[in-house]
């Protein structure tokens, strides 16, 4: 079916129109015909509908069947609008390798050496990962990484050591605060900073974000 143009379907659907009312519509051959709002839902409810350009709904777009990103992308707002339907996406965002800086949040001010830091979001779903190389250090202080670049659900997160220099590192947690995580023994038992003194820890983490 060739594609129809609707001039001024905003207005039409604002007046609130019963069936029966009669507006002009633009054909594929750019001529003008008459039509009634009932014809034009049996046209758009025959088959499948092609729209070029911009198309702006300012209200719920309701959709039976399936829609095709033709162009492969669908793209959200970068700051969020939460939704608290739990069957409403209503967030994606991406960083690529480089993208987020991980630090020292144990309080000692330790100066990591980072590499191949990436994260995601997925809804309310983060997922972290990267590679951080402690420096030669004396501090007790209980061993956390921060500056996760969402904050953490309490206790809503999963983390994985993927390589370390430190055998009795086996996983993380988190550490407490919206943006860290702590690093633990297979006891558990916190890790010192200086236990991890100039080790290399690669971790992958996942968690639910608090938005």
């Amino acid at each position: 079916m060739a594609t129809t143009r609707i001039n001024a379907l905003a207005a039409v659907l604002a007046a609130n129109l019963t069936d029966a009312a009669v507006f002009p519509v633009e054909d594929a051959l750019s001529q003008t015909r008459r039509g009634t709002l009932a014809q034009l839902r049996t046209q758009l409810n025959a088959g499948a509908q092609s729209f070029t350009g911009a198309v702006t709904v300012g209200g719920v777009l309701t959709v039976s069947g399936l829609i095709t990103a033709q162009a492969g992308q669908i793209a959200f707002p970068a700051v969020q609008n939460p939704s608290t339907n739990i069957n409403t996406l209503d967030d994606y965002e991406e960083g690529v390798v480089g993208s987020w800086t991980p630090n020292d949040a144990s309080g000692a001010g330790l100066a990591f050496i980072v590499s191949g830091c990436w994260y995601m979001k997925i809804g309310k779903m983060g997922l972290v990962g990267g590679t951080v190389i402690y420096p030669v250090t004396a501090d007790a202080n209980p061993a956390k990484i921060g500056g996760l670049p969402f904050a953490v659900e309490t206790n809503a997160l999963f983390a994985q050591v993927t390589f370390t220099g430190e055998s009795t590192l086996r996983f993380l947690k988190s550490g407490g605060g919206t943006n860290d995580l702590a690093l633990y023994t297979a006891t558990p038992s916190p890790i010192g900073n200086n236990t991890l003194s100039g080790d290399q820890v690669s971790f992958f983490a996942v968690y639910q974000a608090t938005a």
